[in-house]
């Protein structure tokens, strides 16, 4: 070792190169594997996820309606717990005079089982009252409220909401950024439960399944509930067996919940797969780099040690420990 650090002594310039080549390689390595981190984590922050689906009538694209909680649990029996919500929307608040360009987010209780939540104050159970409402710590400072929130009104719609409580902000998560939350099943969006096999893109419906539930057996069984249930949105009454079969393969798709970034269609956070997978290739290419080039350049090296070399040999070293050592040094 202490051969190795004189030699380096010796020889700066080369020293120089080596640092100078590693220093850069991870200055972009570095951010390059955090960003693939939170696009890993972007598809797999519920423990879940490999539990949860979302099937929708649009082919390829993300969607819903109303009625879906309810379809799944009456025809789907591998189906534990469902979720329905209508992502963020802009809306407009009044807090006393003041005006307020919002993101709204509307949802049932069992949402936040889908989507990690830190409550700062208050808990799901506040939005079992229509008429209350959760807001985010980031509007809450943009408010003026801080953490005095709790207890504060907003008009909505023309309804006064009060605040019982306040989220951390949605970062790096599938779910987007929200300044309100209140209780789907207010009046604000009563258009859609009166039409519930409505469609919308910013409506979703998540559902968790039994452990062990097969992905094909699970689709089939919704294809088949969805021929009776869907079949006037599917135009699927006076079309052909053959036809049919078509439209339930084309239209009603399921989708897990690491591939729903992958397919958000503007309802969630969007991020298409092959990024991840080109992000990280690209960090190993330059790792790699970086250690061929700190290698290379040390047995290249190797004819400023040739006298070095030649008394090892006279002093007995082997002919394979002489050629290790270049690599040795460059391991170190």
């Amino acid at each position: 070792m202490r051969t190795y650090l004189r030699f380096l002594k010796e020889h700066k310039l080369y020293t120089l190169i080596e640092i100078i080549g590693i220093s850069v390689a991870l200055a972009f390595i570095i951010p390059l594997l955090s960003y693939a981190n939170d696009l890993w984590r972007l598809d797999h922050e519920n423990k879940d996820y490999d539990r949860i689906y979302t099937f929708t009538l649009w082919g390829n694209y993300l969607g819903g309606c109303f009625d879906q909680p309810e379809f799944l649990k009456s025809n789907i029996p591998e189906v534990e717990q469902t979720t329905l919500f209508s992502a963020t929307r802009p809306a407009d608040i009044k807090v006393g005079q003041e005006s307020y360009s919002i993101e709204l987010l509307l949802c049932d209780l069992d949402f936040f089982d889908f989507f990690p939540t830190r409550f700062i104050s208050g808990n799901r159970n506040v939005l079992s009252d229509n008429t209350n409402a959760l807001v985010s710590e980031s509007f809450a400072r943009k408010a003026g409220w801080g953490r005095d929130a709790v207890g504060k009104h907003f008009v909505l719609d023309n309804l006064e909401y009060t605040v019982e409580g306040i989220i951390g902000d949605y970062e790096r998560s599938l779910m987007l950024p929200h300044d309100v939350v209140i209780n789907i099943a207010g009046p604000t969006l009563q258009y859609y439960w009166k039409n519930p096999q409505r469609m919308h893109q910013k409506d979703l419906c998540l559902f968790k399944v039994k452990d062990g539930t097969d992905r094909d057996e699970l689709i089939a069984k919704i294809r088949s509930a969805a021929r009776n249930n869907y079949s006037s949105i599917l135009y699927l009454e006076e079309a052909s067996e053959e036809d049919v079969k078509r439209i339930l393969e084309e239209q009603v798709k399921l989708f897990r919940y690491d591939e729903l970034s992958d397919t958000s269609g503007g309802c969630l956070t969007a991020s298409k797969s092959y990024l991840f997978d080109f992000v990280l290739i690209l960090s190993l290419v330059l790792l790699m780099f970086a250690l061929f080039n700190y290698i290379a350049l040390n047995v290249a090296m190797g004819s400023f040690r040739a006298k070095e070399m030649a008394t090892r040999r006279l002093l007995g070293s082997s002919r394979k420990d002489v050629l290790g050592i270049p690599y040795y040094r460059a391991g170190i």
